[in-house]
C-alpha cells in the first residue's frame, strides 16, 4: 500500500473543504436575510451589508484559488524562486516550492470556509461580530508558511 504524505494529505482535504463549503452556503443560503454583513473591521464588528448572495463569494474563490494554486504546483518550473535554480539543487527547490504552496493552499481554502461558517453563524445568530483572532491566525500561519519556505529555499540552493 502506498504511503500517504502529508502534501497528499493536504491535496485530498482540501477540496473536501471546498465541498463542505459550498454544502454549508447551500444548506443556509434560503434561512438568510436579503442582506447580509459583508465586511467586517479589524475587531471583527461588522460594518458594511451587502445581497446574500455575496456569501458564495467564499467557496467560488476557494475553487478559483485552489485550481490557480494547482497549476503552480503541477508546474514548479513556472514558480518564483529566491535562489537560482540549478540543477544540483532543482529537485529540492521544486519539493519545498510545491509543500509550501500546497500549505498555503490549504490554509487559504480554510480561511474561506472558516469565514463563510462564521459569516451565517453571525446572521443566523443575529450577532454583528466574528471571532476575528482566527483570521489573524490564519494570517500569521500563511505568513510563517511562506518565510520558512523561503528560508528552506535559501538553505537548499547554497
Amino acid at each position: 500500500m502506498k504511503k500517504l504524505t502529508f502534501n497528499k494529505f493536504i491535496s485530498l482535504l482540501s477540496p473536501v473543504l471546498i465541498i463542505i463549503n459550498f454544502g454549508v452556503v447551500l444548506y443556509y443560503f434560503p434561512s438568510l436575510p436579503e442582506h447580509i454583513h459583508s465586511h467586517f473591521n479589524f475587531l471583527g464588528r461588522a460594518d458594511d451589508k451587502a445581497n446574500r448572495f455575496v456569501i458564495f463569494l467564499f467557496p467560488v474563490l476557494s475553487l478559483i484559488i485552489y485550481f490557480s494554486l494547482g497549476y503552480i504546483i503541477r508546474k514548479p518550473e513556472r514558480m518564483n524562486f529566491p535562489v537560482r535554480v540549478t540543477e544540483e539543487y532543482r529537485k529540492e527547490l521544486y519539493s519545498v516550492g510545491i509543500t509550501m504552496t500546497n500549505i498555503i493552499r490549504f490554509l487559504l481554502v480554510s480561511l474561506f470556509l472558516f469565514l463563510s461558517g462564521a459569516v451565517v453563524y453571525s446572521e443566523m445568530k443575529g450577532v454583528n461580530q466574528i471571532n476575528i483572532s482566527i483570521v489573524y491566525l490564519f494570517i500569521i500561519f500563511i505568513l510563517l508558511t511562506l518565510f520558512a519556505g523561503i528560508k528552506k529555499m535559501y538553505d537548499a540552493g547554497s
